[in-house]
């Protein structure tokens, strides 16, 4: 059993500087994008040579996948598909495609496979009819080194967003699996009678019980993306600097897909216990005792770790999942949060902003309450043996 300790006057704090700041993400301003690339992933000087710097082209760490974006005017294509097929007949490419909406925007995705350089390369393309400008986000490699880069292809071109909210919603890969709709939770309620497809959880919270409906197919979309991405992670030198950024990116592609999917879930547990009188801070105790009580779980896969919606879901999971869950619910009530992870410990834990007496993890200008996951002890409690603040990663989103 892990020994906590705690003070009841003088706080105190786990102080370190950041190891390293969070990953650039690549924007663009004029056209209004942005991607979050794998970690190593870099721009193809030769390429990106366009006067108005639109048009973009980035190399994986081998130099063996490459991403183009290519940007249209509004008024050029009347749809999607029309973007696609001006590519596939400019390309002289071959394959199939399917439209899908990315965050209520037009969409088609295809795979396709074209001559380039005397090679045959092969890749998914994905094209956007946004709201001022139309994109196509071309992604490829040789042929033969398909299977090698497809997570790495796929994962980039799940990190694009269009404006600065979509980086808060699943990228257009995601989507494509699973049509994202906000409140799906509400959603599901309405449709509950439909089949098997939902789960019905009770979740109690404060002494009341809430009954919510999860979407299988949904629960199954964001595990495919934490297995994808732990793929990727496993790829980096462990210890390396490169290897703790590509950490933080692996959590950073989880929160994002999984964040709007509790909008539905959050507001109506956060607005009947505001109703009741309670405050922020009570609500986040609350919430925190609530992830505590879950059942102890690991998936046993290489990610070995549930999305924070199938943990809400099931109501289990591991300090991983369980620590990512509060940070995101947190933020949804308007709470600031930081993931707290650590190699040396094998554990994760969250840092909450709340006025509350206890051990603190300094992080910037903040200091954040630690708070324990997976055991039922208070917030501002932390283990004893993991009380060396050298030993934690501050993951901020």
């Amino acid at each position: 059993m892990r020994v906590f300790f705690t003070v009841t006057v003088a706080t105190i704090f786990l102080i370190f500087a950041p190891l390293l700041s969070p990953s650039e993400i690549v924007t663009v301003e004029g056209p209004n994008y942005s991607f979050d690339f794998p970690e190593g992933w870099k721009s193809v000087d030769s390429y990106n040579r366009s006067s108005d710097q639109w048009d973009l082209s980035f190399t994986n760490r081998s130099n063996t996948a490459f991403i183009n974006i290519v940007v249209f005017p509004e008024a050029q294509f009347k749809s999607a598909e029309d973007t696609y097929r001006y590519v596939k007949d400019s390309l002289k490419a071959e394959g199939e495609g399917a439209p899908f909406s990315y965050s209520g925007l037009d969409s088609y995705i295809a795979d396709l496979t074209l001559i380039s350089r005397e090679k045959q390369k092969r890749g998914y393309f994905v094209f956007i009819n946004g709201r001022h400008f139309d994109y196509a986000i071309l992604s490829f490699t040789d042929i033969s080194l398909y299977k090698k880069n497809i997570d790495e292809m796929l994962s980039a071109i799940d990190s694009f967003s269009t404006e600065a909210a979509g980086r808060l919603e699943p990228g257009p890969i995601s989507q494509f699996y699973y049509p994202y709709r906000k409140k799906v939770q509400d959603k599901g309620r309405d449709h509950a009678s439909d089949g098997s497809n939902f789960l019905a959880a009770n979740i109690n919270i404060g002494g009341d019980t809430y009954r919510f409906y999860f979407d299988r197919r949904e629960l199954e979309a964001t595990q495919v993306l934490v297995e994808r991405e732990a793929r990727i992670l496993s790829t980096y030198r462990a210890g390396t600097t490169l290897a703790v950024s590509a950490w933080k990116r692996f959590y950073r592609m989880i929160y994002r897909d999984n964040y709007h999917r509790f909008d539905g879930f959050s507001e109506e547990i956060t607005e009947k216990r505001m109703a009741k009188g309670e405050s922020k801070e009570q609500v986040t105790e609350e919430l925190v005792e609530w992830i505590q009580s879950f059942k102890y779980s690991r998936t046993d896969t290489i990610s070995d770790l549930l999305s924070p919606l199938s943990t809400a879901a099931t109501a289990s999971g591991d300090c991983d999942s369980r620590s990512l869950l509060m940070v995101i619910l947190s933020r949804h009530i308007g709470s600031d949060a930081v993931l707290l992870v650590s190699s040396r410990y094998s554990h994760s834990a969250t840092g909450l902003d709340l006025p509350i007496d206890g051990a603190r993890i300094q992080y910037g200008k903040k200091s954040y309450l630690y708070a324990e996951m997976t055991e039922k002890v208070k917030i501002g409690m932390v283990p004893q043996s993991m009380s060396d603040p050298s030993g934690w990663i501050v993951v901020d989103f």
